[in-house]
């Protein structure tokens, strides 16, 4: 778990200023554009996934909140909201679903295997920082057809 605890509902001044959570971590776990960190949890036990924490300012980061996420909440700016934050992680190795996938066809293993590192990261990247389990499988589909 990267934060658990209660934290204050804030909004960026001007027109259109997102409303977000500004969440106390020092850390830099990510090598996701400007030090993002894709990450899961809960907002008063809400659940979501696949959203990101971006840099703040002073090491900090926020979480942005979505208005209907918001209205789901039924909190306003200014309100607390109990927040539990888990990383995402994309994995760096082959997974071992994807290794069951690519042994259930005779040769794609050894094929995907005998690819060069930077290219197996990179189908690994793709498939894994999909959100919905529906689209890792259609990407693993296109990863088993391109090994002809």
């Amino acid at each position: 778990m990267l934060v658990s605890g209660s934290f204050l509902i804030e909004k960026f001044r001007g027109k259109g200023g997102w409303t977000y959570i500004k969440v106390p971590l020092k850390i830099q776990l990510s090598n996701l554009p400007f030090g993002m960190i894709r990450v899961s949890g809960s907002v008063d036990q809400i659940a979501f996934k696949g959203k990101h924490l971006m840099p703040f300012g002073g090491g900090n980061l926020f979480l942005p909140i979505p208005k209907p996420l918001l209205l789901k909440l039924k909190k306003e700016v200014g309100q607390t909201v109990s927040i539990e934050l888990f990383e995402d992680k994309i994995p760096t190795e082959i997974p071992s679903e994807l290794i069951d996938c690519l042994s259930d066809i005779p040769g794609k293993l050894e094929r995907y295997l005998a690819l060069s590192d930077a290219e197996k990261k990179r189908w690994i990247t793709y498939i894994f920082e999909s959100k919905k389990e529906e689209t890792k499988a259609e990407r693993i589909i296109k990863l088993i057809n391109s090994l002809a």
